[in-house]
């Protein structure tokens, strides 16, 4: 089995996202194929990024998001010219803190349950891009109150996802059929 290098990802301690702008011509490398523990979003804003992502690879364009679950070997491979893209990584920490009221769990743990079931590729989610669109402009500007608008649309995006790869029936307490209590 190929080994990959790991990436060490430097995260803030007060908001554990990272967000990068990136731009790019077709001819131009990308980076090596590479893991780390965080979740990694690609958000395509014009032009295109190919990634290659758990053993699948495919064209992004605008709009389209890649989803790299942490431990993944992943790359950006190729480009189209005028590429413009930015690399979102967001440590399930930020989940952590938030719990789920009905059976007290965190969101994290909820969502490591959840995440292994996502496709790599979300292509015409027109609500995920909205988000990441927002995100990425309230990081730009910075704004007062910048850190709580990214934390919620970070938040948001953890709901799409869980929406997306829900739990196992038997492991949300919320579609367990109800017992008769005396």
């Amino acid at each position: 089995m190929e080994s990959f290098p790991y990436e060490t990802v430097s995260m803030p301690e007060n908001l554990p996202v990272l967000v990068f702008e990136r731009f790019h011509d077709s001819g131009k490398p990308g980076c090596e194929f590479h893991w780390h523990e965080e979740l990694e979003f690609y958000y395509v804003e014009c032009g295109g990024v190919l990634l290659n992502c758990g053993g699948e690879q495919r064209w992004l364009y605008p709009g389209d998001v890649g989803f790299v679950n942490g431990f993944l070997p992943h790359r950006g491979a190729d480009f189209l010219d005028g590429t413009r893209h930015y690399i979102i990584q967001i440590s399930l920490e930020l989940f952590r803190q938030e719990l789920h009221l009905s059976d007290r769990r965190s969101y994290d743990s909820l969502l490591l349950e959840a995440l292994p079931r996502l496709p790599a590729f979300f292509t015409g989610e027109k609500q995920l891009s909205r988000l990441f669109s927002s995100l990425i402009e309230e990081w730009r500007c910075r704004q007062p109150g910048w850190e709580l608008e990214v934390k919620s649309y970070v938040l948001h995006i953890g709901s799409f996802l869980l929406r997306k790869a829900p739990l196992f029936p038997e492991a949300h307490p919320l579609t367990l059929p109800e017992q008769d209590s005396l």
